[in-house]
């Protein structure tokens, strides 16, 4: 057995092992690893939708919509820049255009 093969196999077997142990954890034992492991890197787990949104709700993503729309290019960044820095993030650097083809 060659030297590639063998740490292959290590892989392999290293894989199998994370996944069986992520399978053998309940429900919320694995969320609260999740958590942890968010944590660590400094974020917060996102909460999943459940079910159809309420009328409130719609209308407040509607209000939310309108607002962002109604922002200039130069607000909305600033928003965004706002937002990251609220988490301790920094902006992505600017994209640059779409080339014509």
């Amino acid at each position: 057995m060659s030297a590639a093969e063998r740490s292959t196999d290590k892989g392999a077997k290293l894989s199998r092992s994370i996944k069986a142990h992520w399978d053998t954890m309940s429900p919320k034992q694995r969320a609260a690893r999740i958590k942890k492991m968010l944590a660590a890197r400094g974020l917060k787990p996102k909460p999943k939708k459940k079910g159809r949104p309420s009328a409130r709700s719609a209308k407040l993503k509607a209000s939310i919509k309108a607002h962002w729309d109604a922002m200039t290019p130069a607000q909305r960044a600033a928003r965004v820049r706002k937002m990251l820095a609220g988490r301790g993030l920094a902006p992505k650097a600017p994209r640059k255009a779409a080339r014509a083809k």
